[in-house]
């Protein structure tokens, strides 16, 4: 009796030790992608297209969301034509900071960079979208509001420049770490026929096999 006592015991401590693992490395795996996300997004580059909304605290007429031309360039108030692609947001802060201290005491300035994306294909809201560099592909499918039930995971690829990227959706880091551009078209295919029907097919299927079993089959005898 005591032995099966001390069984039962070990079991649960056992259990309860394994249960305590995969949710450290479930905790692991989620901090690691939150910070290859903010990782992606530091290093990630103004480029035409993008949206830059610039903040100056206390100072509106300073204050402006602003489009990059093909150029890479905008018109910011006060400072006039300023070429602005290939820095990251925190750059261009920086930078800005330095160019207001000439008419500010200590300016504070906030930098946000958005990028428009188009979501086309199977999924429930298609549009276009403007999203932050945070954002991953996952991220602007589910402000889609997710993939329909006729759409495929298995089909999901982005346009851009004329070529066309495939993702695969089971190599994670692909849709953690895929950096999305202005002009990029998300397209989220169709699964097949089957894929969509499976259910009523092996239904047909099973009818077809009974009827065959049940009246083909004894004729033939």
């Amino acid at each position: 009796m005591i032995r099966g006592v001390k069984l039962v015991v070990l079991s649960a401590l056992l259990l309860l030790c394994t249960s305590a693992g995969g949710a450290a490395q479930s905790s692991g795996a989620s901090i690691s992608d939150e910070s290859e996300r903010l990782a992606t997004a530091a290093a990630a580059r103004i480029r035409p297209g993008d949206q830059v909304a610039i903040r100056v605290w206390r100072e509106p007429e300073l204050s402006d969301t602003l489009v990059v031309d093909e150029r890479g360039e905008v018109v910011l108030p006060r400072i006039g034509l300023m070429r602005v692609d290939q820095q990251s947001a925190s750059a261009l802060r920086d930078t800005l900071r330095q160019r207001y201290a000439q008419y500010l005491r200590n300016p504070a300035v906030d930098v946000t960079i958005l990028r428009r994306i188009a979501v086309h294909g199977e999924v429930r809201r298609p549009d276009l979208y403007l999203v932050d560099l945070t954002m991953t592909l996952q991220d602007v499918l589910t402000k889609a509001g997710g993939i329909s039930e006729s759409g495929s995971r298995e089909k999901i690829y982005i346009i851009r420049g004329g070529e066309q990227l495939r993702l695969d959706p089971k190599q994670s880091s692909s849709f953690m770490t895929t950096e999305l551009l202005s002009g990029d078209q998300i397209v989220v295919g169709r699964r097949s026929w089957f894929a969509q029907n499976s259910l009523s097919a092996i239904g047909t299927g099973m009818a077809a096999v009974s009827f065959i079993i049940g009246v083909v089959l004894p004729l033939l005898r």
